[in-house]
């Protein structure tokens, strides 16, 4: 049966491939990549070793831009763009980097056409539409949420969490593992809460609240998010919460570290993190459980093609070989020996594929959060037109002075408004309605100069 089911993906992406325009028989098709995933040759990565998988099966080959700095990524690509030398496929930042540049071709006319395309998780597939185009390629998925020290539940007689808690499981079991004088914490961080925490308590709201055309930061779930994350860092429920000497007499200044070791109850991480947690602390076991409520956040990866792209059609195939299509997920998978580099989720619906990705046992829980993978949300850095500068990086105002680290700050990021917020520091309700007004005054901005250049 896989020997079949080989059969007809090599059919498919040989249908797809009879849309492009070769010259003959031994014609060979150029790409130029740039992706900071890629290691070196030597090293010879999962990466490396799918591309020369695709150009065994196909008459393209693949040229990789070696050396890329990826300290300063954006500006290894703007000046690859401004010398003529775009490359025809490339990882992606995020959106707006990419829109506002003019960096990227629509290529709706591809994903229309492309089955493989239909079985993307829908919330990270939609993230890639922006007015009437297509402008991204879903390149990795992965999960964020809690993964859980079930040994460390059961020393206390703590009762185990399931996966997609309620709220209040979660904040009783992080409050009954605050135990410092055993050297224990229930939970490593609590500064994400307020981003997803709304969206569980209303289907509207998505990321830090953003619900398709504004941020929603005066609601009440925010509030109400807000005020969870302040109560877990004023009573100390977290190990960020601790001060130095509390975290030393402890004999940690790692949280990681201190993970690793047993004595945290609940990490929030990311399911890319699971082959080095499944590594670094293989003395206990662990699940991971996604978050409260059942709508789990979301990261991306995407791939953008180049508008100078010579050859689009080519550039499209290789890039859903090397992401969401069906076939070269299965290659990922056989190519992974050692079940250690393939760290994304499987980017499709398609159930054989699906069934092939969990024959490895990766983390328990991980199966089951990811069939919810529907309801999830994507995070907003890399999609939403703006973000960084409404969640970060828009100043607030001359009117608006605070204190922060004991220097006081006239006229201070929204960024840095909210942190004052849910340290106890500042009351949110003072400042709501003009971070919000903020929030979307920043979105407004970067969707009116991506109108100007889209429609």
């Amino acid at each position: 049966m896989k020997l079949v089911k080989m059969f007809c993906l090599c059919l498919v992406s040989v249908a797809f491939l009879a849309g492009c325009k070769p010259t003959g028989p031994d014609y060979v098709a150029q790409l130029t990549y740039v992706n900071w995933n890629l290691d070196t040759k030597e090293k010879n990565n999962l990466e490396r070793r799918l591309i020369k998988a695709y150009e065994e099966k196909t008459n393209v080959k693949i040229n990789i831009v070696e050396n890329i700095n990826t300290a300063a990524y954006e500006d290894a690509i703007a000046a690859m763009a401004s010398k003529g030398n775009m490359p025809d496929v490339f990882m992606l930042t995020n959106m707006t980097f990419g829109l506002e540049n003019q960096y990227l071709l629509d290529i709706k006319q591809y994903a229309d056409e492309d089955d493989d395309w239909s079985k993307i998780p829908l919330p990270i597939e939609e993230a890639t539409h922006y007015f009437d185009g297509i402008y991204s390629i879903p390149f990795a998925m992965h999960m964020m949420g809690y993964f859980v020290n079930e040994e460390l539940l059961d020393t206390y007689n703590i009762a185990p969490l399931d996966v997609s808690p309620t709220y209040t499981e979660f904040k009783n079991t992080v409050t009954a593992l605050k135990k410092p004088n055993d050297g224990v914490m229930g939970l490593n961080f609590e500064n994400t809460i307020f981003e997803w925490y709304p969206s569980s308590l209303n289907e509207d709201l998505k990321w830090f609240t953003f619900d398709g055309e504004k941020y929603n930061l005066t609601s009440d779930e925010f509030a109400t998010a807000m005020s969870e994350t302040a109560y877990l860092r004023a009573n100390k429920m977290t190990f960020d919460s601790l001060t130095a000497e509390e975290r030393e007499a402890m004999g940690y200044d790692d949280v990681v570290e201190f993970w690793n070791d047993g004595k945290l109850g609940l990490r929030w991480g990311q399911t890319y993190e699971i082959p080095n947690i499944n590594e670094k602390s293989s003395s206990f076991d662990k699940s991971f459980i996604g978050t409260p409520g059942g709508v789990t956040p979301i990261i991306g990866d995407y791939l953008g093609i180049s508008p100078t792209c010579e050859e689009p059609e080519y550039a499209y195939d290789f890039a859903r070989y090397m992401s969401f299509g069906t076939e070269g997920i299965l290659k990922r998978l056989e190519l992974d020996t050692n079940n250690d580099e393939f760290s994304s989720l499987p980017l499709t619906t398609d159930e054989d594929v699906i069934d092939e990705y969990f024959k490895t046992s990766r983390i328990d829980g991980l199966e089951e959060v990811f069939a919810t993978i529907d309801n999830g949300i994507v995070e907003g850095v890399k999609v939403i037109p703006g973000y960084i500068n409404s969640r970060w990086n828009r100043r607030v105002g001359q009117t608006t002075t605070i204190t922060v680290d004991g220097e006081s700050i006239t006229n201070p990021k929204i960024g840095q408004v909210i942190d004052q917020c849910w340290l106890g520091n500042l009351t949110w309700a003072s400042y709501a309605q003009g971070l919000e007004d903020v929030a979307n005054a920043a979105y407004q901005s970067a969707l009116q100069r991506f109108e100007n250049l889209y429609t």
